[in-house]
């Protein structure tokens, strides 16, 4: 999950498409991540403190997530492409950590998008759509929260959120198997290793 980025402006009413860069007060940072394998129970998570919120820091929190990225054969999620990547990627360099690139990506946005004509494409509406468990209620308050006077309930409120919100992923990912026009392991596994799995 990904805080607000925090600027000055002259009132409710942007003159132009974006805010003036240098009203820029305080950028974006990861106010938490989850992660989990399709076919793995397990989730890994990690969270800032109030602290470090207070500080508007992800140092401590961006490695684990990292190395689980650079260690996947495949990193799935939904606009993960657009989105999750990118703002993770731009965190890592900020602090130090080289980005995870060059890996295979399976968005299940974009399957969605181009496999299916559903009425609308979010991941609370998909799950939704198949009667699965939909996403936390979480409203901008607690996103304001985070970045004006963080606390240990709201931290926990977001974690809470975000492994919700891996676990609803991954029940849309396997679903969308069948119509995604990849094998049931994406071409990440030989042969002989599919084999030994279903033996």
């Amino acid at each position: 999950e990904v805080s607000k980025s925090l600027y000055f402006n002259y009132g409710a009413k942007v003159p132009s498409k974006y805010l003036r860069s240098d009203d820029l007060v305080h950028e974006y940072y990861i106010i938490c991540w989850s992660a989990s394998y399709l076919h793995d129970d397990k989730v890994w998570k990690g969270c800032v403190t109030p602290n470090e919120a207070k500080g508007w820091t992800d140092k401590s929190i961006l490695k684990p997530i990292r190395d689980l990225m650079a260690s996947a054969d495949i990193i799935a999620g939904h606009n993960i492409d657009a989105f999750d990547i990118k703002k993770l990627n731009t965190r890592f360099m900020k602090n130090g950590l080289d980005p995870v690139i060059g890996k295979k990506t399976y968005d299940t946005l974009k399957i969605a998008r181009s496999k299916l004509a559903l009425e609308s494409n979010k991941l609370d509406e998909i799950l939704k759509w198949y009667g699965l468990r939909p996403k936390d209620d979480i409203s901008n308050a607690d996103w304001l929260e985070i970045v004006t006077k963080p606390t240990k309930a709201v931290l926990k409120k977001v974690m809470d959120y975000n492994v919700n919100d891996v676990e609803g992923g991954k029940a849309v990912l396997r679903r969308f198997i069948p119509i995604s026009g990849k094998l049931p392991y994406y071409g990440a596994l030989t042969g002989k290793q599919i084999e030994g799995l279903t033996a």
